[in-house]
Parts: C-alpha cells; sequence; structure tokens
C-alpha cells in the first residue's frame, strides 16, 4: 500500500515535471508597430524570426531600452523587445565624405561605433550628444596649425574656426 502510494506520487511529480511551460507574452516594438506573441522562446533573434521581422546587420535589439545580444536568451519576464533600425547618416571629414550606418542613439556614439577618433579642438555639427536621425549630415572639422603675428611676435595655435576673426577669438588674441 505504501508502495502504491509512493508510485502514485512520484508519477505525479513525473507529469508535472513534463509539462510544457505556459507560453509567456512577448511585445516586440518595430518601426511604431507593436507585435504580440505567446512562446516559451527566449532568444530574441528567434523571437524576431516567429514575428517575420527581418535584422538587419547595423540593427540593434533593446530589452527594456538597453542593448541585448540577439542570439542569447532573456531569462527575465516580461519581455518586450524594440527594434532600433540603422539610420544612414553621411560623415564629412577633412578627407572627405563617407556614409556610414549606425542604430546609435548620438552622434557621439555613431562616430565611436565606425572607429572615428576625435582630437583635442576638433568641431563635431550637430553636436556630440545630438539624437541620430536618417539621412543626417555630421561634419567634423580638424584644427589647423596657424602662425599668428602678434606685437612683433610669431605665435603658433591650433583652429578649426572657418574665419581669421574666429580664429583669433578662439586664441584669446
Amino acid at each position: 500500500m505504501k508502495f502504491a502510494r509512493l508510485l502514485v506520487l512520484a508519477s505525479f511529480f513525473f507529469l508535472l515535471a513534463c509539462q510544457s511551460a505556459t507560453p509567456s507574452t512577448v511585445i516586440i516594438i518595430d518601426n511604431g508597430q507593436t507585435l504580440t506573441l505567446q512562446t516559451n522562446e527566449r532568444v530574441p533573434s528567434k523571437l524576431m524570426d516567429q514575428a517575420g521581422i527581418t535584422l538587419n546587420p547595423n540593427d540593434r535589439v533593446l530589452l527594456n531600452g538597453l542593448p541585448v545580444q540577439p542570439n542569447l536568451p532573456i531569462t527575465n519576464h516580461p519581455i518586450t523587445l524594440q527594434v532600433r533600425r540603422a539610420a544612414s547618416l553621411i560623415l564629412s571629414t577633412p578627407d572627405g565624405e563617407q556614409k556610414l550606418q549606425s542604430s546609435a542613439f548620438t552622434v557621439g556614439e555613431a562616430l565611436y561605433e565606425a572607429s572615428i577618433w576625435l582630437r583635442a579642438g576638433d568641431k563635431v555639427q550637430p553636436e556630440l550628444s545630438a539624437p541620430i536621425t536618417n539621412g543626417m549630415k555630421v561634419t567634423v572639422v580638424s584644427p589647423r596649425e596657424l602662425t599668428v603675428s602678434v606685437d612683433g611676435k610669431a605665435v603658433q595655435i591650433q583652429s578649426s574656426a572657418r574665419t581669421v576673426g574666429e580664429a583669433l577669438a578662439e586664441a584669446g588674441i
């Protein structure tokens, strides 16, 4: 009799353990469109596949506003993912223009991701904290060595100013 009870109890726990987990709700926001999935999946790239969303190489997946690796499972619940699509940028530097694709939030972050290293005195327009928009033009102007004659003495300054007057004002002359 004890054995029968033990067998029934063990069978109950076995069946309970073998049941599939109840699917949870996953919300995906892509380009202002909200999709809701009922799934047991936890890997962002697979969730995107289930939702029929194609990620481009420079797109970024966010969980609660923070970047996540698309191929690593998410352990916390509920899951709300946001797809941040890459924007096209035109970067204008003294070396010429180049096109960039970035899903960065700011100009500074986009330059960093593209390995564009700024030096002291470089001027960036729009400013580094400006949000990225599609088709945006970012200009980086590097300072030039200038020789200015002040009171009969030659003074070396660096400036990325557009005019002589601006360069003199920057140097405090």
